[in-house]
């Protein structure tokens, strides 16, 4: 089970930087994929569908943002909210 969770972490973080680079509508199951070193059905292995793995994606990103801090020049620091429109 730990390498399937691993793929799965994987998958999700290929895909945010596959939507980084390329936008949602250029988004690529398959690139994904090929970025993982996983079969191109490995990503219907661990979502029931693309729509599925764009959410996981939505909530992994966010959580990630909850846990962003930008520290400015004067020293104050801003702690980055999540919104749930983002991606």
């Amino acid at each position: 089970m730990e390498v399937s969770s691993a793929v799965r972490d994987r998958l999700i973080e290929a895909g945010i930087r596959e939507i980084e680079a390329n936008g949602l509508q250029n988004f690529s199951l398959r690139h994904v994929a090929q970025l993982c070193g996983v079969s191109c059905a490995a990503p219907y292995r661990h979502f029931k569908d693309k729509e599925e793995y764009i959410n996981e994606i939505r909530l992994s990103f966010g959580a990630i943002l909850d846990n962003t801090v930008i520290e400015y020049p004067d020293g104050s620091r801003k702690v980055l909210k999540k919104d749930k429109n983002m991606i």
